[in-house]
Protein backbone atom coordinates (compact mmCIF):
# COMPACT_ATOMS: atom_id res chain seq x y z
CA UNK A 1 0.00 0.00 0.00
CA UNK A 2 1.45 3.36 -1.08
CA UNK A 3 1.74 5.96 1.65
CA UNK A 4 -0.06 9.25 1.09
CA UNK A 5 1.83 12.53 1.15
CA UNK A 6 0.30 13.17 4.57
CA UNK A 7 1.69 9.90 5.92
CA UNK A 8 5.11 10.56 4.40
CA UNK A 9 5.27 14.02 5.94
CA UNK A 10 4.00 12.65 9.25
CA UNK A 11 6.70 9.95 9.30
CA UNK A 12 9.29 12.59 8.54
CA UNK A 13 8.05 14.73 11.41
CA UNK A 14 7.99 11.75 13.80
CA UNK A 15 11.64 11.09 12.96
CA UNK A 16 12.30 14.79 13.46
CA UNK A 17 10.88 14.62 17.00
CA UNK A 18 12.82 11.43 17.72
CA UNK A 19 16.00 13.25 16.70
CA UNK A 20 15.12 16.05 19.12
CA UNK A 21 14.92 13.66 22.05
CA UNK A 22 17.98 11.78 20.81
CA UNK A 23 19.98 15.02 20.89
CA UNK A 24 19.22 15.08 24.63
CA UNK A 25 20.29 11.47 24.98
CA UNK A 26 16.68 10.25 25.38
CA UNK A 27 15.45 7.30 23.34
CA UNK A 28 11.79 7.39 22.34
CA UNK A 29 9.80 5.01 20.13
CA UNK A 30 7.97 6.21 17.02
CA UNK A 31 4.70 4.87 18.45
CA UNK A 32 5.16 6.98 21.59
CA UNK A 33 5.59 10.04 19.39
CA UNK A 34 2.56 9.20 17.21
CA UNK A 35 0.38 8.60 20.28
CA UNK A 36 1.22 12.10 21.47
CA UNK A 37 0.42 13.78 18.14
CA UNK A 38 -3.04 15.14 17.32
CA UNK A 39 -5.10 13.52 14.60
CA UNK A 40 -5.01 14.82 11.03
CA UNK A 41 -6.81 18.13 10.69
CA UNK A 42 -8.41 19.90 7.78
CA UNK A 43 -9.68 23.40 7.30
CA UNK A 44 -13.42 23.93 6.99
CA UNK A 45 -14.17 27.60 6.51
CA UNK A 46 -12.23 29.23 9.34
CA UNK A 47 -12.66 26.31 11.74
CA UNK A 48 -10.14 23.54 12.32
CA UNK A 49 -12.00 20.22 12.37
CA UNK A 50 -10.45 16.92 13.52
CA UNK A 51 -10.63 14.14 10.92
CA UNK A 52 -9.30 10.61 11.36
CA UNK A 53 -9.82 9.62 7.73
CA UNK A 54 -6.88 9.11 5.38
CA UNK A 55 -6.34 12.02 3.08
CA UNK A 56 -3.86 13.31 0.52
CA UNK A 57 -3.79 16.68 2.25
CA UNK A 58 -0.27 17.78 3.16
CA UNK A 59 0.63 17.15 6.76
CA UNK A 60 1.12 20.35 8.77
CA UNK A 61 3.81 19.81 11.43
CA UNK A 62 2.81 23.04 13.18
CA UNK A 63 -0.29 21.25 14.46
CA UNK A 64 1.86 18.71 16.30
CA UNK A 65 4.27 19.04 19.18
CA UNK A 66 6.26 22.21 18.64
CA UNK A 67 9.79 21.72 17.40
CA UNK A 68 12.27 21.87 20.22
CA UNK A 69 15.88 21.44 19.11
CA UNK A 70 17.62 19.31 16.50
CA UNK A 71 20.27 19.53 13.81
CA UNK A 72 17.97 21.18 11.24
CA UNK A 73 19.46 24.54 10.16
CA UNK A 74 16.05 26.12 9.52
CA UNK A 75 14.96 25.45 13.12
CA UNK A 76 18.13 27.03 14.42
CA UNK A 77 17.55 30.02 12.16
CA UNK A 78 14.03 30.54 13.50
CA UNK A 79 15.20 30.43 17.11
CA UNK A 80 18.24 32.60 16.39
CA UNK A 81 16.00 35.22 14.79
CA UNK A 82 14.75 35.95 18.31
CA UNK A 83 18.30 37.02 19.17
CA UNK A 84 18.59 39.38 16.14
CA UNK A 85 20.76 36.83 14.34
CA UNK A 86 23.42 37.15 17.04
CA UNK A 87 25.01 34.17 18.73
CA UNK A 88 22.56 33.22 21.51
CA UNK A 89 23.45 32.42 25.08
CA UNK A 90 23.43 28.58 25.22
CA UNK A 91 21.49 28.52 28.52
CA UNK A 92 18.81 30.92 27.25
CA UNK A 93 18.72 29.12 23.91
CA UNK A 94 18.19 25.78 25.66
CA UNK A 95 15.26 27.26 27.57
CA UNK A 96 13.74 28.63 24.35
CA UNK A 97 14.19 25.39 22.43
CA UNK A 98 12.67 23.24 25.16
CA UNK A 99 9.69 25.54 25.71
CA UNK A 100 6.49 24.66 23.87
CA UNK A 101 3.97 27.53 23.50
CA UNK A 102 1.19 24.98 24.03
CA UNK A 103 2.46 22.83 26.86
CA UNK A 104 5.58 24.60 28.13
CA UNK A 105 8.60 22.52 29.08
CA UNK A 106 8.54 18.91 30.16
CA UNK A 107 9.25 18.37 33.89
CA UNK A 108 12.72 17.04 33.06
CA UNK A 109 13.56 19.93 30.72
CA UNK A 110 12.19 22.44 33.24
CA UNK A 111 14.29 20.96 36.05
CA UNK A 112 17.45 20.90 33.93
CA UNK A 113 16.87 24.48 32.73
CA UNK A 114 16.29 25.71 36.30
CA UNK A 115 19.58 24.13 37.38
CA UNK A 116 21.35 25.78 34.44
CA UNK A 117 19.97 29.22 35.31
CA UNK A 118 20.90 28.80 38.99
CA UNK A 119 24.45 27.77 38.03
CA UNK A 120 24.72 30.71 35.62
CA UNK A 121 23.59 33.24 38.26
CA UNK A 122 25.78 31.79 41.02
CA UNK A 123 28.74 33.98 41.92
CA UNK A 124 32.07 32.13 41.73
CA UNK A 125 34.14 31.76 44.86
CA UNK A 126 37.26 33.86 45.19
CA UNK A 127 40.01 32.45 43.00
CA UNK A 128 37.57 30.42 40.91
CA UNK A 129 36.71 31.21 37.27
CA UNK A 130 33.11 31.87 36.20
CA UNK A 131 31.63 28.94 34.28
CA UNK A 132 30.77 29.77 30.69
CA UNK A 133 27.13 29.22 29.59
CA UNK A 134 28.22 26.54 27.11
CA UNK A 135 30.08 24.63 29.85
CA UNK A 136 27.04 24.91 32.13
CA UNK A 137 24.84 23.40 29.40
CA UNK A 138 27.38 20.68 28.62
CA UNK A 139 27.82 19.72 32.28
CA UNK A 140 24.07 19.73 32.95
CA UNK A 141 23.20 17.59 29.91
CA UNK A 142 26.07 15.20 30.64
CA UNK A 143 24.26 14.35 33.88
CA UNK A 144 21.44 13.01 31.69
CA UNK A 145 23.48 11.46 28.89
CA UNK A 146 27.08 11.56 27.76
CA UNK A 147 25.89 11.43 24.15
CA UNK A 148 23.92 14.69 24.22
CA UNK A 149 24.31 16.63 20.94
CA UNK A 150 22.46 19.79 21.94
CA UNK A 151 25.51 22.09 21.84
CA UNK A 152 26.80 20.88 18.44
CA UNK A 153 23.26 21.21 17.08
CA UNK A 154 23.17 24.92 17.93
CA UNK A 155 26.67 25.53 16.60
CA UNK A 156 28.58 25.44 19.89
CA UNK A 157 31.43 22.92 19.67
CA UNK A 158 32.04 20.54 22.52
CA UNK A 159 35.04 21.30 24.66
CA UNK A 160 37.90 19.16 23.43
CA UNK A 161 40.17 17.29 25.79
CA UNK A 162 42.89 19.84 25.12
CA UNK A 163 40.50 22.70 25.94
CA UNK A 164 39.39 20.96 29.11
CA UNK A 165 43.02 20.36 30.01
CA UNK A 166 43.81 24.03 29.34
CA UNK A 167 40.86 25.08 31.47
CA UNK A 168 41.97 22.78 34.28
CA UNK A 169 45.53 24.06 34.00
CA UNK A 170 44.27 27.65 34.14
CA UNK A 171 42.23 26.88 37.25
CA UNK A 172 45.24 25.23 38.88
CA UNK A 173 47.39 28.23 38.00
CA UNK A 174 44.81 30.67 39.37
CA UNK A 175 44.51 28.60 42.55
CA UNK A 176 48.29 28.57 42.94
CA UNK A 177 48.47 32.34 42.41
CA UNK A 178 45.69 32.88 44.93
CA UNK A 179 47.42 30.69 47.53
CA UNK A 180 50.74 32.44 46.86
CA UNK A 181 49.11 35.84 47.30
CA UNK A 182 47.38 34.66 50.46
CA UNK A 183 50.65 33.33 51.86
CA UNK A 184 52.39 36.64 51.09
CA UNK A 185 49.62 38.52 52.93
CA UNK A 186 49.97 36.18 55.91
CA UNK A 187 53.73 36.73 56.03
CA UNK A 188 53.27 40.50 55.79
CA UNK A 189 50.72 40.42 58.62
CA UNK A 190 53.10 38.32 60.75
CA UNK A 191 55.96 40.75 60.07
CA UNK A 192 53.86 43.75 61.08
CA UNK A 193 52.74 41.93 64.21
CA UNK A 194 56.37 41.27 65.15
CA UNK A 195 57.20 44.95 64.60
CA UNK A 196 54.30 46.05 66.78
CA UNK A 197 55.30 43.55 69.46
CA UNK A 198 58.87 44.87 69.42
CA UNK A 199 57.63 48.46 69.68
CA UNK A 200 55.37 47.51 72.59
CA UNK A 201 58.21 45.79 74.40
CA UNK A 202 60.46 48.83 73.84
CA UNK A 203 57.78 51.15 75.19
CA UNK A 204 57.23 48.91 78.21
CA UNK A 205 60.99 48.87 78.88
CA UNK A 206 61.14 52.67 78.54
CA UNK A 207 58.18 53.02 80.90
CA UNK A 208 59.83 50.75 83.43
CA UNK A 209 63.05 52.76 83.20
CA UNK A 210 61.14 56.01 83.62
CA UNK A 211 59.37 54.62 86.66
CA UNK A 212 62.73 53.64 88.12
CA UNK A 213 64.11 57.13 87.47
CA UNK A 214 61.01 58.64 89.04
CA UNK A 215 61.44 56.57 92.19
CA UNK A 216 65.11 57.52 92.32
CA UNK A 217 64.25 61.21 91.93
CA UNK A 218 61.61 60.95 94.63
CA UNK A 219 64.16 59.39 97.00
CA UNK A 220 66.65 62.17 96.22
CA UNK A 221 64.01 64.83 96.84
CA UNK A 222 63.07 63.16 100.11
CA UNK A 223 66.71 63.07 101.16
CA UNK A 224 67.19 66.75 100.29
CA UNK A 225 64.04 67.59 102.25
CA UNK A 226 65.37 65.75 105.30
CA UNK A 227 68.70 67.58 105.05
CA UNK A 228 66.85 70.86 104.73
CA UNK A 229 64.88 70.10 107.90
CA UNK A 230 68.07 69.17 109.74
CA UNK A 231 69.79 72.35 108.59
CA UNK A 232 66.79 74.43 109.52
CA UNK A 233 66.66 72.87 113.00
CA UNK A 234 70.38 73.50 113.50
CA UNK A 235 69.98 77.11 112.38
CA UNK A 236 67.14 77.67 114.84
CA UNK A 237 69.27 76.24 117.66
CA UNK A 238 72.19 78.55 116.82
CA UNK A 239 69.93 81.58 116.71
CA UNK A 240 68.44 80.65 120.08
CA UNK A 241 71.91 80.36 121.67
CA UNK A 242 72.94 83.74 120.32
CA UNK A 243 69.77 85.30 121.66
CA UNK A 244 70.36 83.85 125.09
Amino acid sequence: MTNTQYEKDREKHVKHIQDVFKSMGISILAKEVIDGLPKQAKLKGKELVSDNRDSDHDYDPSSDIDNQTDSDDSDDFEERAKYNNMEPDPVDFFGECMNSPKSGRTPLANEVYALMVAEKEKQPEEGQAQKSPSKIVADSLSQISRSSTFLPNIGVPRASKSNRASSTAAQVRMQAEFEERLQAEREEAARKQEELQAQLQAQQAALKENQSLLLQTQEEVKGMHNKFEETNALLRAVLKLQKD
